[in-house]
């Protein structure tokens, strides 16, 4: 036996993000000696998280070093927000110096998962640690996807969904565009739906 499928996809579930600024890594940190304290604020519970910074004349602390310990004082909590340290190697185009590079270093602080059940923010507490960063503004907002199958509107905090008693199993990857649907053929020995939906539902 055969069954018809209809298919569009509005939108993808997406992360809740705060990414940080991108700072020069082997800078000195703007930041003075002292003791920093924030709190995590993840629905609910609220967790204060304190970072020692030793900024001094002769072994300052570097902004990697310093976005470093942020990423470790959150990630050794073992919630479901984790902090991710990028690193980047770029060309340093000021005037008169040709051929150089620096690198950047930035922060990126993540929900788990997928979708809008996982809503946290980071506020100082003592000090300007996150807002000297720029990890005070949310510049992701989780959300569910939103997609049809047969013009019944679905959606979901992840982007692998299961429907019609596991007849179609899949994870979207992208959206289609406005009017278009994506026109898929269940066949009862099928055992794939990658060559269908190439592009979109991997």
């Amino acid at each position: 036996t055969e069954k018809d499928y209809s298919i569009s996809i509005d939108t993808l579930a997406n992360f809740r993000t705060a990414v940080s600024d991108k700072l020069d890594s082997d800078d000195a940190s703007d930041f003075k000696t002292g003791t920093y304290s924030f709190s995590l604020v993840i629905g609910s519970d609220s967790y204060t998280i304190d970072i020692d910074i030793q900024n001094k004349t002769g072994a300052p602390a570097t902004n990697r070093s310093v976005l470093l310990a942020v990423e470790r004082s959150i990630n050794r909590l073992g919630l479901d927000v984790k902090a991710e340290l990028k690193d980047v190697n770029r060309q340093d185009y000021t005037p008169f110096r040709e051929n150089t590079y620096r690198n950047s270093s930035w922060l990126v602080i993540s929900a788990g998962e997928t979708g809008d059940d996982i809503q946290f923010s980071l506020k100082d507490k003592t000090g300007n640690l996150i807002s000297g960063l720029g990890l005070d503004r949310i510049t992701s907002f989780g959300r569910q996807n939103l997609y049809q199958i047969n013009g019944e509107n679905n959606g979901s905090d992840s982007n692998h969904i299961v429907t019609d008693s596991g007849r179609v199993d899949a994870w979207l990857s992208g959206i289609t565009e406005s009017g278009e649907n994506l026109k898929l053929t269940i066949k009862q020995d099928s055992h794939s739906l990658g060559a269908e939906l190439a592009g979109i539902i991997n």
